[in-house]
């Protein structure tokens, strides 16, 4: 067996290269069972993010249900999710290019049913189910009107005429129309300033056959209290999540109305709830449900037995889900990461616990893979602070002896996201070139229970950086990052921390913001109806304290940043302008820091083509190397860094 060579930290080259995760990585989105089969989108970078509905059908092998001119999302909310529905027979879906209802029956093709709307994509529709006798779809509608006005509301959809009938409005927001026994229906709805992790109420009323909604009334939820993911069990018992504990448990509601806590532990069975259409548990055939959590990011997976509500932990052998799970039959299907292989759609049986892999995100291999070790550090007042290191690991070589590695620190979005322990071919790229990666679940991550998570109410852009900077300095303190190479990477919220902790502290050695959040003031202007009062909470109320925005807005204090930047952007991007870029950039040209700034055309806010994310990561891997001053044998990316000698 060969002896790793010992190369400095930062210089090892790595067999992934940025072509391999820009190229070879699906997304999985949407996950839907019709009882005989399961249904899921695929995001594709090599085909401009185009979202393809995949089908797989016990015994057969996964095949592509519609055309390739057809791309699969809803943009309710901006961020979609229960982009299509099934019955018997039967497929709608929205489609990405105008937003309208498709109608798909057996053997046809797919047929628009809503009318066209007033402007492009102004009528959007999201999650749902369809009426007991299939005539009809019960969704959430969102209409954007000539006067920039955004209206939110439970429609019936007929899909014979394309006719919608207004079932409920009134709330700013819906999610989760759900058709239970005899008619009835129940929803979330919550309204400014909350977001559905703050606040949501769930309702319930009967549906008639003339689709007339009856007897609505208040089932749980109000002020405090984050409820999400109502669905029936087979035998027509609700279930939902709640966070009215401190976690987010799972709860069953009895015909008097009393609520039991079926999961009373220190467990979040719900991520952040920023998408529709999905569930963090699911009921098999014969009532039994299959429940995903996150214990300190660590995921976890639960089986609850009917009639005796007995919850059984099970061993299975992955570190991350992916927060939804259907059932097939007896089986159960879910989206899960492993320490050694990226995120996958498992197919589990109920009763051997057997798990096999219907599809990869990626093929991708790593010789040696860095895992992640769970860490938590205390600041001055004693909370704890989350996060995984990533220890430099590679096939080929080794650091020296007396030499600390480079710590590139990564600051999530969000920022009421979270990340989790399992594959991540990115950190693998950085670790297998000799970085050492730490990954943030700074105070406001869901996954630690409530009261982490509203712990960055007001304080965003404040308690996020320091809690970045006390996990960078504590890695360094312990030998495991040297103190001279710190590095802060992140994207839009996660951005705006990167800027924060560059322009606020002198921490961190470089830094690259990837369509970061710059000026607050312009982001709560200019944000969509979803995220428009987000603000409020995390920072204060707009414009009432318009200073504290000032304030913490890097973009205002540009002059002072005091190391080197790289700026990517997307030319298109209406969320994070590329002026904004632009400005940070003359400031660092004005003070003659090394700095690089990169526009992608026909990029937004995120970027989605393959080239685009090749690039940019390869852009990124360079920029470090050589404002570190690392020589590695590996060919870098052709960039211009200003001031750099």
């Amino acid at each position: 067996m060969t002896q790793p060579s010992i190369q400095p930290y930062g210089t090892w080259t790595s067999p992934l290269r940025p072509a391999d995760l820009a190229r070879a990585s699906r997304r999985f989105g949407h996950l839907a069972s019709d009882g005989e089969a399961l249904y899921w989108l695929e995001s594709r970078p090599e085909e401009a993010g185009r979202n393809a509905l995949m089908c797989y059908r016990p015994g057969g092998a996964p095949e592509e249900v519609l055309p390739a001119e057809f791309s699969v999302r809803s943009r309710v909310h901006e961020y979609g999710g229960g982009d299509f529905w099934l019955g018997s027979g039967t497929l709608v879906f929205a489609r990405a290019e105008d937003q309208r209802l498709y109608l798909v029956r057996a053997g046809e093709a797919p047929v628009a049913i809503t009318p066209e709307p007033p402007s492009p994509r102004a009528w959007r529709y999201a999650d749902g189910a369809f009426t007991a006798d299939g005539r009809a779809l019960v969704c959430v509608r969102e209409r954007h009107e000539a006067d920039g006005q955004v209206h939110n509301e439970l429609v019936a959809v007929e899909l014979a005429s394309g006719r919608c009938r207004v079932l409920v409005q009134g709330a700013d927001f819906y999610a989760a129309p759900r058709l239970g026994p005899n008619g009835r229906l129940i929803w979330l709805s919550w309204s400014h300033p909350d977001m559905p992790w703050d606040a949501t109420v769930l309702f319930q009323g009967y549906l008639d056959e003339a689709l007339r909604l009856h007897e609505v009334r208040r089932l749980a939820g109000g002020p405090g209290e984050s409820v999400i993911y109502p669905q029936f069990a087979p035998d027509g018992r609700l279930y939902y999540v709640s966070d009215r504990g401190g976690y987010y448990s799972l709860y069953a509601l009895d015909p008097d109305g009393i609520a039991e806590d079926l999961t009373p532990m220190p467990v979040d069975f719900a991520p952040p709830f920023w998408g529709l259409g999905y569930a963090s548990y699911a009921f098999d055939e014969r009532g039994r449900a299959l429940a995903l959590g996150y214990e300190c990011g660590d995921g976890e997976a639960w089986l609850l037995e009917p009639d005796t509500d007995h919850l059984e932990r099970l061993e299975l052998p992955y570190r991350a889900y992916g927060g939804t799970v259907v059932a097939l039959g007896g089986h159960y299907a879910f989206l899960a990461c492993t320490d050694e292989a990226g995120e996958a759609l498992v197919l589990m049986d109920g009763d051997s616990r057997a798990c096999r892999v219907l599809r990869q995100s990626s093929e991708l291999r790593v010789p040696v893979v860095s895992k992640a070790q769970a860490t938590a550090f205390a600041d001055a007042g004693g909370e704890l602070v989350h996060a995984f290191y990533y220890p430099p690991r590679s096939a080929a070589f080794q650091g020296p002896e007396n030499e600390r590695p480079p710590l590139i620190l990564m600051s999530h979005s969000g920022p009421t996201g979270a990340t989790t322990a399992g594959f991540n071919a990115a950190i693998q790229f950085w670790t297998s070139r000799g970085f050492a990666v730490a990954d943030v679940n700074y105070r406001g991550s869901t996954g630690y229970g409530r009261a982490y998570r509203d712990a960055l109410r007001g304080q965003w852009g404040v308690l996020d950086v320091a809690d970045c900077i006390l996990v960078a300095r504590e890695l360094a303190r312990r030998g495991l990052a040297d103190e001279h190479r710190l590095l802060i990477r992140g994207g839009s919220a996660g951005g705006f921390t990167t800027l924060c902790a560059l322009v606020f502290h002198k921490v961190f050695a470089a830094g690259m913001s990837r369509y970061g959040v710059a000026d607050l003031e312009s982001l709560v202007k200019d944000s969509h109806k979803f995220e428009a009062r987000y603000l409020d909470g995390l920072v204060a109320p707009y414009p009432q304290r318009a200073d504290i925005y000032r304030e913490r807005s890097p973009l205002h204090h540009a002059e002072r940043i005091s190391c080197p930047l790289l700026l990517l952007q997307g030319a298109d991007d209406p969320v994070v302008p590329p002026s904004q870029a632009m400005r940070f950039a003359q400031a660092l040209d004005a003070k003659g820091l090394p700095h690089a700034l990169v526009l992608f055309e026909g990029e937004g806010h995120g970027f989605r083509k393959a080239e685009t994310l090749e690039q940019a990561l390869a852009l990124e891997l360079g920029f470090y190397r050589r404002v570190l001053g690392l020589v590695s044998e590996e060919a870098s990316a052709p960039m211009n860094i200003v001031h750099l000698a």
